[in-house]
């Protein structure tokens, strides 16, 4: 991400930073992918056996207000929450009631004393030791830094041997995420220009990452890791748009040599 597209990205994300988390109870694409994301990390969790260690540690990298965080934080020790936007990092405080209530959507208990937020980026994550998570969490993220690639190679640094990382990527194959950019960035200019919050609040997906897409199973490899398990998120839990599915989640787990 180039100095202009950075402080494009940062204007937008601080611009609807206050009123992100009501996504996850007004958006049907947003409920879509709490259920499908907050179930992987459940499921991670409490299948982990991490209880035995004395320390279970989360991040969730470009977290926004902590959704995903708040969904660890019921089953883990610690959990640090960065994003790049100080006004998202900012709302965690202002939101916890809107939290709570996601949370429990998907049967979950958000315990708001185990999270750390932090402003930061890819660049700060070199300030986290080796093998320091258990569990760390991407979700819309990966494709709006400046190489995934090495991002991830970063969170296979910090994550312990036999840790996790839930990520999302777009889906090439989706038509949706060809025409999605040019509606998206037309739906934020008349949010902005009519005051429509709602529009407004289209802001991440109205931004053009220039993500390219990788093969994601073939390259982690290269940088020691593999991908155990993947799904699709989709637009909605029920109806036509339940078919349509514009990103793909990804568990990828250290490749340990022996």
């Amino acid at each position: 991400m180039n100095n202009r597209s950075a402080e494009h990205f940062d204007k937008l994300f601080n611009e609807v930073s206050l009123n992100w988390a009501r996504r996850y109870e007004s958006s049907q694409s947003s409920i879509a992918r709490l259920h499908v994301v907050g179930g992987e990390i459940q499921k991670v969790l409490t299948g982990s056996g991490w209880g035995d260690k004395s320390l279970t540690t989360v991040l969730d990298f470009g977290c926004g207000p902590g959704i995903f965080g708040s969904i660890a934080s019921e089953f883990a020790d610690r959990v640090i929450c960065m994003d790049r936007a100080k006004n998202m990092v900012e709302s965690f405080s202002k939101s916890k009631h809107v939290l709570e209530r996601i949370v429990s959507t998907i049967g979950g208990n958000f315990d708001p004393t185990k999270i750390e937020m932090k402003v930061g980026d890819e660049t700060n994550l070199l300030d986290f030791p080796n093998a320091n998570f258990n569990l760390i969490i991407s979700i819309a993220v990966l494709e709006y830094v400046n190489s995934p690639l090495d991002t991830l190679s970063q969170f296979l640094r910090c994550l312990d041997n036999d840790g996790a990382i839930i990520a999302t990527l777009p889906n090439p194959n989706s038509l949706f995420r060809k025409i999605e950019p040019p509606l998206n960035s037309l739906a934020v200019s008349i949010g902005r220009t009519f005051r429509v919050e709602k529009l407004k609040n289209r802001a991440c997906t109205g931004f053009d990452s220039n993500y390219k897409h990788i093969d994601l199973k073939k390259e982690i490899i290269k940088i020691g890791g593999e991908v155990s398990y993947t799904q699709g998120v989709p637009l909605a839990l029920h109806g036509i748009r339940n078919h349509v599915v514009p990103n793909q989640l990804f568990v990828i787990k250290k490749k340990l040599t022996s």
